[in-house]
């Protein structure tokens, strides 16, 4: 082990965060097992960066190891226990997941993991706790984009409530323009059969991102359902 150079090791974590933010996961992780077996320390925000990279590659189980290493250094860090929550939440460990997003609701009030929970509750399909927790947190926080457009999906997928989700779809839209929000309510409004207006985000969609092939994939369904 190298003793540690704050100043190198800074640069370092600079770089493999760089390399993180641009989406080149892999380019990070090498980046940051260099660092974790090069240095001997304690720094816990590391391994959650660690498992970050993990995640994003879809390692679940690496990621779930390194968030344990986090936490073991501390307990009390909310990003290590979102980070495990939402693994074990990609593994469809929905009790797991659970128990972590309940615990930090509990003892941090955190609304970012009162979201995930709703999500939890909505994959077990214990859909009057997932609306319940929702709405609740709309009530507490009416500007969490987020949990907007996670409540029209809920709406759309779980209630079938077509003006309910639109209008959740569109309050999500109003605070963060996002291209994933877009896309989802232009999808709500393609099952519920309205091409038409559809076709309008679709567009709004291709001007920000021409390439997206998910976008490309509801062009086509929108003009298919328009020329019937």
């Amino acid at each position: 082990m190298e003793s540690i150079d704050k100043r190198t090791l800074g640069l370092q974590i600079g770089f493999a965060l760089e390399l993180f933010k641009t989406g080149k996961y892999e380019e990070s992780l090498i980046q940051y097992e260099y660092i974790i077996n090069n240095y001997e320390f304690n720094f816990p925000e590391i391994f959650i960066a660690y498992g970050n990279c993990l995640f994003a590659l879809g390692k679940l189980d690496e990621a779930i190891d390194s968030f344990k290493k986090a936490l073991r250094i501390n307990v009390k860090l909310t990003d290590a226990s979102l980070g495990l929550g939402k693994a074990y939440l990609h593994k469809k460990e929905y009790q797991k997941a659970e128990k972590v997003f309940s615990n930090l609701v509990e003892n941090e009030s955190s609304l970012s993991a009162a979201n995930y929970l709703a999500y939890t509750y909505e994959k077990q399909e214990r859909y009057n706790e997932a609306e319940y927790l929702y709405v609740t947190i709309l009530e507490i926080n009416n500007k969490l984009h987020e949990v907007w457009n996670g409540l029209a999906l809920f709406y759309k997928n779980c209630r079938k409530n077509e003006e309910k989700a639109i209008e959740a779809h569109q309050k999500a839209i109003e605070l963060e323009e996002k291209l994933e929000y877009l896309q989802n309510y232009a999808l709500t409004l393609l099952d519920f059969e309205d091409a038409k207006e559809a076709l309008k985000l679709i567009n709004r969609c291709l001007e920000i991102e021409p390439d997206n092939q998910t976008t490309k994939e509801y062009l086509e369904i929108a003009n298919k359902m328009l020329d019937k």
